[in-house]
């Protein structure tokens, strides 16, 4: 099999074209298939399903609260015991809220709502791998304060920066999900 060969001038004489042929590409409308129209019925299942992946993202994040609520009770008013029964518990919590975050995504439907809807869905689903990430950092930190030689006292010590990376990992969760609830119309726009 023989090389290919370019000459130099050939090369030369077609470089001026690769920038005209890439402006016209870029400028030329982009047709993204999507694929056959759903039935119906597949598209009311589709939606009933990103709903429930919708709730049991918000359950896994309640749980997520409630958990880190009694924890932190724990931590100011119970005894060492009642705090590392507490921190089991939180970690179960922090490894549900990674395993749901994780599985929603796929659940949501790419194609089954108004444009707004979809809009904030897909913004929705975007932000759920740091959701994710959320649980993994609680459940990894758990562990590290579980296996401390005195696992109460550790976690008394970080309790303000374990608090403040829950609720400021949660924060963009709350708006994109402010949003979804908005494009289904659950809540009123706040006037500005």
């Amino acid at each position: 099999m023989r090389p290919l060969r370019v000459s130099a001038p050939s090369l030369l004489h077609s470089l001026p074209m690769i920038p005209l042929v890439l402006a016209a590409v870029l400028l030329l409308p982009q047709q993204v298939p999507l694929g056959p129209a759903l039935s119906p019925a597949a598209r009311d299942s589709a939606v009933t399903e990103s709903r429930q992946a919708i709730m049991d993202v918000g359950k896994g994040v309640a749980d997520f609260r409630t958990a880190h609520d009694a924890l932190r009770r724990a931590v100011f008013n119970s005894s060492d015991a009642v705090v590392v029964q507490q921190m089991q518990a939180m970690r179960r919590s922090c490894q549900d809220l990674t395993e749901v975050a994780r599985v929603a995504p796929a659940r949501l439907c790419r194609r089954c709502f108004g444009a707004n809807a979809q809009r904030a869905v897909d913004a929705y689903r975007a932000i759920l791998p740091t959701v994710a990430q959320v649980g993994t950092r609680c459940s990894t930190r758990m562990d590290q304060d579980l296996r401390a030689k005195e696992p109460a006292a550790t976690l008394r010590r970080g309790i303000w920066a374990f608090t403040r990376d829950a609720v400021d990992g949660l924060a963009p969760y709350e708006a994109r999900l402010l949003g979804v609830r908005r494009a289904f119309n659950l809540v009123q726009a706040v006037p500005r």
